[in-house]
């Protein structure tokens, strides 16, 4: 067998024409495409003695590990072999780094790797996966399940990972030139991303570093599994790719179904369910695609497994709401909105009536806002509130905080603090006010509090009674406000005037963080000068008229005048310069003293107010000549007035206390938005001084944009994504708070899509944004939530503070100004307004537990879920839900407790909008709106029907309370037909091209079944029943799992049959064993060749197996010498020789004999035939004659053969020689002995005049010749098979 196989297998190894294509060598698998190894520079598979060999072609390329957490070691997972292991960091970086591996700008590359990211590494972490050196980026990296390039200097999301704890293949590849280049990443086979980039990747010779950032300081480290690493000088094809991914893809098939199995297990669904039968029947594929070798197979059953496992969930999914876990209590304020005072409100307020205008408020009130944060963000920097109070003709212009902008000039304040406090006291919202820390200092923050919270005939820190001007400016009773924020983001830097929020902090003595957190004593140097009501440049020139008064900047507001401290108070510090058009001119203490040339100027020292002569008493300045001033001043940072505040407040409330009224409350909170800020407050004992910190997590621009269909997709999931990791960066902010206090919250004052100026930020997909980010900042802590912002002008473009679609509210002009806003202006509500409405409207005060039992992920990693839940002490439990899923609608059943919500009502209120991207406009203000229903539970759970791309939230009524439900009314029987109605739609998209006869007559027989039925039901058919119709879908579907099954292609068959008839013809010359097999292997062949519905596996079983058991079949061996040998033994008379010879010869003759009856006997058993005649030749030539001794020399031999002189001797007994033969012929006695004397081999000799064949000789050629003609994969399978069995 042996020689059988080796010929098989040197025979198939070389080309020859098939009816498939070339026969494949014995040791190649079926794939069409091999790994590829053209330009395969470098390839490490960690095996072998030196695991780091490199395996590929260039020999310079070396990987070399370093750190202690990062080792080669056997993999887990038995098929990976050894891997790249990393261990969490401990102290130094670890890594794999290959030294000149290539040039990320000027060349193309492919790089691949198996990756098994560990779950030990936090999901929010950047970990490094490929890495250059030197002036090299990050070419991948992971973070929250989403892997990213910097190849180009910025972040780009090129893909998702499947997971952590389980094996992915990932392939990199760069195409195109430096300035115009190509990066593409592939997971599992599968395109993930594919970006367009012009500039950034680094056009040099860099190493490449696995599985660490090149600084060896930053902590993004690899923790997990790396195998398999290729490196190629080219970019390789997607065939290729697939030839990668298949080398292991077995590997990611089994983790599939494992995670199937487990869903499945779970049996949350019944069992004869179309989506439980799709999932069983999927999983079957699966594993048998598993356990075969078929690459195809496994990239179906994975496609197949991973699309039953989704569609099993989705209609499995079930929120748990755990009622007596109550995380937080939130107030009445917590869903709010950023409002600004400047322009009048953006044109909400009315500077004639100073009244909000009346459609702007009804939709105000409409949204319920919760909170109302003024007078804004950067604009609040400079606000000075005592300005802003009183008569409208005595207040003063307020200053933007980016007051240096072209065209940007003093503010009317208009809409100021009474104007602001007492229209959300109307609207019962509550304030939230900035306080402007660059303007500002203790004293005056002090009179704030008071102003704001203290009662009329109070009046804490002495000086004026403000609590009696409030009243006076008509609002007696306090406003109450408890939040207060100490500046808007004050820890940007940039350009003072136009892009800094810092002011005067960054220029005390130890920098803007010092400076922010304790104040200090401000320098500045030829700083311009500015009017009172305007910091803008062009203010500081002088205009030639008398008298001109101009300001210092940063001097501190001017003290209450009735304070007592307030003769010692002074504005800026003594030793004011000044320079007019660059020459210095000379302080005095008194104008008056000066002459009329004399170039001086006097200083008020209470205000900062820079006073000039009028060409009498001192010199004017010349028309158009700049002035600038030198000067300091000692400003107040956050800890003082945060303490004022506090003092002022613990002033009120023991007035309050003693006079039987209600203590308030007081929360201070940081703009500074940094982690420094946070560890410093505490290394100074600050601790106590701030409740919070003010964060704006703002999502940048998301990807896409809303010019085409795929654009927008592309939108909608980015800023999902980037909305996602913002949350992730506050929640680090909490970690790190909490960390010294754990009463310390984010304070979430504005957030939102930012800086695009796209219209999809004002469309749904904000909404939905919107609502994920309250319900994550619900779950950090933050006491209110507030939007920016709540109005701005309706436009495409944006406005010198930011985009105007970001305003949930939209102010058209119809005639009005967006300079100022005065004038006539039109609202409407975006989305993200109905957002609120819902949620002020019916949710509860004490957020509780809420959870699914599956995590349904986008593409791009993002939840499709967002939930959050509460309940109130009516008893009521609310669920909140966003659902990201623009497919199609997805039902959800909702488990409150254990408890039975049978006959309790569900209100529901449901945004969805037509598309994700529709809006409303002033024409169709209710495009977007809020669909309300309600409904009653039937069993059990709540079932709710989520639409696409919705913001949901039901309220169960009265789900908490103990009264017994009523009993419900029985509901009308309706049939449901909306499952087989889906079965059929999903059966119209499939085909039976190829399947088997059978299986198609059913399917087709199904689904007119199914549209008979349903017709039936759509002409009031009364007699078609429930049940009818629920075996019509599971038939329906049932017939649809068959469609796999495929009719073979039987020309192999056809073929094989052919030959094999060729044996059945002769089949008597060859021996019986083997021949039942045959015969049994050949009727069933037929049988699969006239069966229709045979499939391809069954035909190429059949095929092979009646192959296998042709070359089986062995001729029958010759005995026709053996035959006339004993013959002529037989006839032998041997009565003249002695007893012991004859008794040797008969013995002979008796093993011949059964020899010759052995119908068993093969051609490869020729040998034991050929041995027993040879014994009874020798038998024959040992016979003695009696008597006979030894032969005399040169007496006859009795055999008749030739003496030694060459002569015959033909007298004496009967010898085996003479019978048959020519008498004493030398050609007889070779004819009789021919077979013995040749091995059974001589092709010559043979009594019967014909050739023995040898062994092999009648099975190997016509057997290859059939390998010529069938498929080279069958071919490949045989000779596999005959391997196994030998």
């Amino acid at each position: 067998m042996r020689i059988r196989k080796a010929v098989l297998a040197m025979l198939l190894s070389v080309s020859c024409v098939l009816s498939g294509g070339v026969v494949p060598s014995v040791q190649a698998e079926e794939n069409e495409t091999a790994i590829p190894e053209d330009g395969l520079r470098g390839y490490w598979d960690f095996e072998g003695e030196d695991p780091m060999a490199n395996k590929g072609s260039d020999d310079a390329l070396k990987g070399v590990l370093s750190g202690s957490a990062v080792s080669v070691k056997a993999s887990e997972d038995e098929e990976m072999g050894s891997v790249l292991h990393f261990e969490p960091r401990d102290g130094e970086s670890a890594r794999m780094q290959i030294a000149s591996a290539l040039n990320s700008g000027g060349e193309d590359f492919s790089i691949s790797l198996w990756v098994n990211n560990s779950s030990l590494q936090s999901a929010s972490a950047k970990t490094i996966v490929l890495q250059q050196s030197g002036n090299g980026r990050t070419l991948l990296y992971r973070q929250n399940a989403q892997y990213v390039t910097y190849i180009s200097a910025s972040d780009v999301t090129m893909g998702t990972s499947t997971g952590s704890d389980v094996w992915e293949h990932l392939v990199l590849v760069r195409t195109g030139q430096p300035s115009d280049y190509q990066l593409t990443l592939y997971v599992n086979g599968e395109k993930a991303g594919e970006k367009d980039l012009t500039a950034g990747a680094v056009d040099e010779v860099t190493d490449l570093i696995i599985g660490a950032h090149k600084s060896a300081s930053d902590t993004g480290q690899f923790v997990g599994d790396i195998d398999e690493v290729r490196l190629y000088s080219r970019a390789v094809t997607e065939s290729e790719i697939a030839a990668l991914f298949a080398e292991h893809s077995s590997v990611v098939l089994k983790q599939l179904i494992s995670e199937a199995q487990e869903v499945y297990d779970q049996h949350l669904l019944e069992n004869n369910e179309p989506e439980a039968e799709a999932l069983e029947a999927a999983l079957s594929q699966a594993k048998e695609a598993a356990a075969s070798s078929d690459a195809e197979a496994v990239k179906e059953a994975m496609s197949v497994l991973k699309e039953a496992v989704k569609t099993y969930i989705s209609a499995s999914m079930i929120l748990t709401v755990d009622t007596e876990n109550v995380s937080r209590t939130v107030g009445d304020g917590i869903f709010g909105i950023n409002h600004r005072y400047a322009f009048n409100g953006y044109g909400s307020f009315d500077p004639e009536t100073m009244q909000m205008k009346e459609e702007f408020a009804e939709l105000y009130h409409e949204a319920g806002f919760g909170s109302l944060r003024y007078p804004g963000g950067t604009i609040s920097n400079l606000f000075n509130w005592k300005d802003t109070i009183g008569p409208k003709e005595d207040r003063v212009d307020q200053i933007h905080g980016y007051y240096n902008n072209s065209g940007q000039h003093g503010i009317e304040p208009n809409f100021g603090l009474d104007e602001a406090a007492e229209f959300v006291a109307e609207q019962d919202s509550e304030l939230v006010y900035v306080y402007a820390l660059a303007r500002g200092d203790a004293d005056d923050a002090a009179d704030l509090i008071e102003y704001l919270n203290a009662e009329v005939g109070s009046n804490p820190n002495g000086g004026t009674a403000w609590a009696e001007v409030r009243a006076a400016n008509g609002h007696e009773e306090p406003y109450n406000v408890r939040y207060f924020e100490i500046g808007n983001e004050m820890n940007l830097g940039g350009t003072d005037g136009t892009t800094s929020q810092m002011y005067w902090i960054d220029d005390v003595p130890g920098g803007a963080l010092e400076g922010y957190i304790n104040g200090g004593t401000a320098s500045f140097t030829n700083q311009y000068v500015v009017a009172e009501d305007d910091w803008n440049e062009t203010t500081s020139y002088s205009d030639g008229t008398a008298d001109q008064v101009f300001y210092l900047r940063y001097a501190r507001v001017e003290r209450d005048q009735k304070a007592d401290d307030y003769d010692s108070f002074t504005a800026v510090n003594k030793g004011v310069t000044i320079t007019v058009g660059g020459t210095a001119w000379t302080e005095v203490e008194d104008l008056k003293t000066a002459g009329p040339d004399d170039k001086v100027f006097q200083v008020d020292y209470k205000t900062g107010a820079i006073h000039f002569g009028d060409g009498v008493n001192g010199a004017v300045p010349g028309s158009g000549q700049q002035i600038r001033a030198g000067y300091s001043v000692d400003r107040d940072g956050f800890a003082a007035v945060s303490q004022a505040m506090r003092s002022t407040m613990d002033q009120i409330n023991e007035y309050n206390s003693a006079n039987g009224l209600e203590e308030k409350e007081l929360y201070v909170y940081s703009s500074y938005e940094t982690v420094n800020f946070v560890n410093t407050m505490h290394e100074d004992g600050y601790d106590a001084l701030y409740d919070g910190l003010t964060i704006h997590p703002y999502s940048g621009t998301p990807a896409g944009g809303s010019s085409t269909e795929e654009s927008k997709e592309t939108f909608y999931y980015n800023a999902m994504l980037k909305g996602d990791n913002q949350a992730a960066e506050v929640a680090d902010y909490v970690k790190l708070m909490q960390k010294y206090d754990p009463t310390k919250v984010p304070v979430i004052s504005e957030y939102g899509i930012y800086y695009s100026t796209d219209t999809m930020v004002r469309s749904q997909t904000h909404a939905l944004y919107i609502a994920r980010q309250i319900m994550e900042y619900v779950r950090l802590g933050s006491p209110y939530i507030q939007k920016h912002c709540l109005v701005d002008w309706y436009s495409n473009g944006a406005d010198s503070l930011g985009p105007t679609q970001q305003a949930v509210i939209q102010a058209v002009s119809v005639g009005g100004s967006t300079a100022d806003g005065t004038g006539e202006f039109r609202f409407f509500s975006t989305p993200s307004a109905r957002v609120f409405e819902m949620l002020n409207s019916a949710f509860g005060d004490q957020i509780i537990t809420g959870s699914f039992n599956y995590e349904q992920k986008l593409d791009n990693g993002v939840d499709q879920y967002s939930v959050m839940t509460s309940k109130d002490d009516e008893g009521n439990v609310y669920i909140a839900v966003v659902n990201l899923n623009l497919e199609g609608e997805n039902r959800i059943r909702i488990q409150v407790d254990d408890l039975d919500l049978t006959g309790k009502t569900m209100e529901i209120q449901q945004l969805s909008g037509e598309t994700f991207y529709a809006e409303n406009s002033l024409d169709d203000p209710d495009n977007v709106d809020v669909e309300r229903s309600t409904a009653a539970i039937e069993s059990g759970n709540a079932s709710v029907t989520l639409a696409p791309h919705s913001f949901t939230i039901i309220k169960i009524v009265d789900a908490l309370t103990a009264e017994e439900p009523e009993e419900p009314e029985e509901p009308e029987t309706t049939l449901r037909t909306d499952v087989l109605k889906f079965a059929l739609e999903l059966a119209g998209s499939k085909s039976t091209e190829g399947v088997i006869p059978s299986v198609a007559e059913a399917f087709e027989q199904a689904k007119a079944d199914a549209q008979s039925i349903l017709d039936a039901v759509a002409a009031g058919d009364d007699s078609v029943t429930q049940d009818q119709i629920d075996e019509c879908w599971h038939t329906l579907v049932k017939s649809m799992q068959y469609l796999s099954f495929r009719q073979g292609d039987k020309t192999d068959l056809e073929k094989v049959i052919a030959f094999a008839a060729e044996s059945e013809a002769k089949l008597d010359s060859y021996a019986e064993t083997g021949k039942a097999e045959f015969t049994e292997a050949l009727a069933e062949a037929r049988k699969v060749y006239d069966d229709k519905d045979a499939m391809q596996e069954e035909v190429d079983s059949a095929w092979m197996n009646l192959l296998e058991k042709t070359a089986d079949l062995r001729l029958k061996a010759d005995k026709s010498a053996l035959e006339e040998l004993i013959g002529k033994a037989e006839a032998m008379d041997l009565s003249a020789y002695t007893e012991e010879s004859v008794q040797v010869f008969q013995a002979a003759l008796a093993n011949a004999r059964s020899v010759l009856e052995d119908d068993a006997l093969t051609e490869d058993e020729q040998d034991t035939v050929d041995e027993a005649a040879a014994q009874i030749v020798a038998a024959e030539k040992a016979l003695e004659t009696k008597g006979e001794t030894e032969k005399p020399s040169g007496e006859a031999d009795p055999s008749g053969t030739e003496d030694q002189a060459g002569a015959e001797k033909t007298d004496g007994p009967d010898r085996l020689a003479d019978a048959g033969t020519t008498s004493g012929s030398a050609d007889a006695q070779k004819s009789a002995t021919g077979n013995i004397q040749n091995g059974g081999r001589d092709q010559t000799a043979s009594s019967a005049g014909k050739s023995v064949p040898g062994t092999g000789d009648g099975s190997v050629w016509p057997v290859f010749l059939v390998l010529c003609m069938i498929s080279g994969a069958g071919a490949a399978y045989v000779i596999r098979r005959r391997e196994e069995s030998n």
